[in-house]
């Protein structure tokens, strides 16, 4: 008898330790099911739009944009992303950054590379760049010019943008903004503006072009056919910074006259 009772004294025992672990394990597991819902809403990356480059024109701001991200995929709308600068011993830099909202402020031609920061969280590296500024544009080819009685097309009307660089030296910039305008005779007929084609535009007497490698920006004027040309035309062209100022030469001032043809 006795040994029956403890016997099941044991057994009650084992089977009490079998559901204590057996419990343990349920809130162990349930503890984990907590925290990886809760992971769901935790930030695990930092996007950046692609490509991964910048650039801004010097004396001009513009404000990067980075994402946080959580572990669902959506967007997390009021992370406290930081920004800092990786290349700042390479003297090459040549821009300052707001820390807190990513405005870049470029201070003079150069390049450095950029991080978004959130705890321990890095961004990819992006590139910016500093372009240099226009300082001047001059013509390059005549101002004055001819179109022939027979000639559809002007000779080039053609001006370069300069950069004056920290060595007193001039370089042509390419990728700049030139803006070609008819300003004599107003509401002119018979002639537009164009760099190739023959078919006229909404607005004949305004044309902007990309300076070339050089820093050269063309345009022409063409005749209309079967309307009635004016005996001359004064063009302009002229560049401006980012930031709106005026570059110093604008406007270049051609004149352009016309031999008479038969329609006139």
């Amino acid at each position: 008898m006795g040994r029956t009772r403890a016997a099941n004294s044991h057994g009650n025992l084992r089977r009490r330790s079998r559901l204590d672990a057996a419990n343990a394990i349920v809130s162990l597991a349930c503890l984990a099911c907590s925290e990886v819902a809760g992971d769901f809403d935790r930030v695990i990356a930092i996007q950046l739009p692609l490509p991964l480059v910048a650039s801004v024109e010097e004396g001009d701001t513009t404000t990067l944009q980075a994402q946080a991200l959580s572990a669902s995929g959506e967007i997390v709308l009021d992370a406290q992303i930081v920004w800092a600068i990786i290349d700042v011993d390479s003297g090459q830099v040549g821009f300052t950054i707001d820390t807190a909202s990513g405005l870049i402020h470029g201070t003079h031609p150069g390049s450095g590379r950029v991080q978004a920061r959130l705890e321990n969280l890095r961004s990819d590296p992006l590139l910016v760049t500093v372009t240099p500024a226009p300082d001047s544009i001059s013509a390059v080819s005549a101002t004055r010019l001819l179109i022939a009685a027979m000639a559809e097309l002007s000779p080039p009307l053609t001006v370069r943008i300069f950069d004056l660089t920290s060595q007193d030296t001039t370089v042509g910039l390419a990728s700049k903004q030139v803006s070609f305008s008819i300003v004599v005779p107003t509401n002119a007929t018979g002639i537009f503006l164009t760099v190739t084609d023959t078919i006229p535009q909404a607005d004949r007497s305004e044309l902007t072009v990309i300076s070339g490698a050089t820093g050269d920006a063309s345009a022409f004027l063409r005749r209309v056919s079967g309307e009635i040309q004016p005996d001359s035309a004064v063009v302009e062209a002229s560049a401006s910074t980012a930031t709106g100022q005026l570059v110093a030469g604008s406007p270049v001032r051609f004149v352009v006259e016309f031999e008479p043809t038969d329609n006139n």
